[in-house]
Parts: structure tokens; C-alpha cells; sequence
């Protein structure tokens, strides 16, 4: 399960990278393995935004942890490499899947429990393109952060467009947090 640990972990993680100082210890099981992804939001214009998300449907070891925290905050193509000044307005999630399972129709997943995968059908092929922008258009949603920008089932679905179709969902466990002040 993922733990307040794992995100304390991500927290100094990117901290000592900034101050080039020594890598933290983990202080959870970093031989358990799971898809995972690390997501970056950021405190701005009275809410919070998308700073940077990466991970992985392949279960791998926590000890890769460091290796999703880095890549997620510096290298997601879609932003600028997060800036030592934004780490007290940073927000950091960890998510584990857990439990793969087919799903019966579009609607066969929780808001705010389930991820779901889907799959593009393009012609006779059916390809699977990960990217990491959970926004309703894109492939593959994490629905905790689908539940905070589309709220339903069925705008999810539509809204991203013909040719989608639910593949598989699991359970999704989330730790996220803040750095706190005085760490600063």
C-alpha cells in the first residue's frame, strides 16, 4: 500500500537532488513491486495544477521510487523541470495499482478508486499509447485525478473521443502530502 513514507521519500528525494546532498533511505519495503506513478501539483491560482506525472503499468520495485520522483518533477516533456523556489507549494502523490481485473462496460469503475486502461482502436490494429496526462482525452486515466477534472463515467468515456473502449481496472492506493514549512 502506498504510505505517507513513500511520499516523505519523494519529498527529500527531490530536495537532496536540489542541494546535491546525500539520497535518502527509504523507510518502507523497497522490494515490493507494483505499477507506480508519482505525481507533481502545485499550489497556484487558488487552486492545484498538474506540475509533472510518470510511471509505469509494469510492476516494478520500490526501490525505482527515486528513479519516478526525479523523472515525474525534472523530466516530464510536458513541463518545466520543477525549480527548488516551488517546493513549498508542491503537492506529491504516490499511486500503486493494485489487483488487475477486465472490465464489463465503460461505467465498470469507482470514481476515485479504480484506474482504468484503456485501449485505441485504430483500424484493425489496436494500439496502446501510454501517456502520462490524466486529462479525460488521453489513454490511460488514473480516475482520482478523472474525478477531479470530469466527475462522471460517462463524460470520461466520451469525451475522449471514438475508438476508446475500457480494457482492464484495479484497485489504486494513493499517499499523498506537502512538504511541510519547517523541512524548508
Amino acid at each position: 500500500m502506498a504510505s505517507a513514507a513513500m511520499v516523505v521519500y519523494c519529498f527529500d528525494t527531490l530536495q537532496s537532488h536540489f542541494e546535491q546532498g546525500a539520497e535518502p533511505t527509504p523507510r518502507f519495503d523497497v522490494h515490493q513491486e507494483y505499477p507506480l506513478f508519482v505525481t507533481w501539483e502545485i499550489e497556484e491560482y487558488g487552486g492545484t495544477h498538474l506540475r509533472g506525472c510518470i510511471g509505469t503499468l509494469t510492476p516494478t520495485r520500490l526501490r525505482n521510487l527515486r528513479d519516478f520522483t526525479l523523472k515525474s518533477a525534472l523530466r516530464d516533456h510536458r513541463f518545466d523541470p520543477i525549480e527548488p523556489q516551488e517546493l513549498q507549494r508542491l503537492h506529491c502523490s504516490v499511486s500503486l495499482l493494485l489487483d488487475y481485473k477486465g472490465a464489463e462496460s465503460y461505467d465498470d469503475w469507482e470514481v476515485d478508486t479504480f484506474a482504468t486502461l484503456f485501449k485505441l482502436l485504430l483500424g484493425h490494429k489496436a494500439n496502446r499509447l501510454l501517456h502520462s496526462d490524466w486529462h479525460a482525452r488521453d489513454h490511460y486515466q488514473l480516475q482520482r485525478l478523472a474525478r477531479q477534472r470530469v466527475q462522471c463515467h460517462v463524460f470520461t468515456a466520451s469525451s475522449a473521443g471514438t475508438g476508446l473502449e475500457p480494457c482492464r481496472d484495479g484497485h489504486v492506493t494513493h499517499a499523498k502530502g506537502r512538504l511541510p514549512s519547517q523541512r524548508l
